[in-house]
């Protein structure tokens, strides 16, 4: 039994205190997202520019293998991306004809190593000049 007219105080501040910090922690929480949302997005449209860059690329190399020019490496800029193209061929004798196999490796890369946007793609094709 507890006496008569002693009232317990204290207890709505505990709720109030809990509720406060639970909240900040939904906030913090949300603006995390937030940020890992946009990066996302960000780091997925730049993969899509590298994987075109890195594709032009390889199509040069194709053009300038069928002109019969296999150069062993180049490199040039589109659009910020440092774009590496190799080139590799083999000679193909199917009686009577003879022909090569090109291999064309091309690379697309933008921001140095270490980097939290660092973006790189590659892409390989195959081409031939057969009759």
């Amino acid at each position: 039994m507890s006496p008569v007219g002693i009232r317990q105080a204290g207890f709505s501040a505990m709720i109030a205190l809990v509720l406060i910090t639970l909240l900040g922690l939904v906030g913090v929480y949300m603006s995390t997202q937030g940020t890992v949302g946009q990066l996302s997005t960000v780091l997925s449209f730049n993969g899509m520019q590298a994987w075109f860059a890195a594709r032009s690329g390889a199509d040069w190399g194709a053009l300038q293998a069928l002109n019969s020019s296999c150069a062993a490496s180049t490199n040039f800029n589109i659009d910020g991306y440092s774009v590496t193209v190799t080139c590799s061929s083999i000679a193909v004798t199917e009686a009577p004809d003879t022909y090569n196999i090109y291999t064309i490796n091309a690379s697309a890369v933008r921001g140095a190593n270490g980097d939290l946007t660092r973006i790189s793609r590659s892409v390989r094709l195959f081409v031939t000049n057969a009759p």
